[in-house]
């Protein structure tokens, strides 16, 4: 953009960050979402399943927990639906999805 000295909006840099998710480049998903300075729903969502198509289980974890910290809803027929069948086939899904129902488990019950 600066090629043509165009400011990047929310618009824009969000339909990057879905762009890098299309295109399997999580890394920059992420780098771009970093440099919104109040990234919203879209924008998460498209870097929570950027991480989940490249396997990032963990850190597309992470992106619910922060969503949900920031009262931010993900996308879930994009977003939730993949990583939660992807849990699921691995039995995962109740401990790893806890922190959603405020449930006493921790990651300390998780096996090593």
């Amino acid at each position: 953009m600066q090629l043509w000295q165009l400011e990047p909006n929310l618009i824009t840099v969000n339909a990057a960050i879905s762009a890098c998710a299309n295109c399997d480049e999580w890394g920059l998903a992420l780098r771009l979402l970093c440099d919104l300075s109040e990234p919203d729903e879209v924008g998460c969502s498209a870097a929570l399943q950027a991480c989940a198509r490249a396997g990032l289980w963990e850190r597309a974890l992470s992106f619910l927990q922060q969503m949900q910290h920031r009262r931010l809803q993900p996308d879930i027929r994009s977003c939730l639906t993949p990583c939660i069948a992807e849990l699921e086939q691995r039995g995962l899904l109740t401990q790893e999805l806890s922190f959603l129902t405020g449930s006493p488990e921790s990651s300390s019950s998780r096996p090593a």
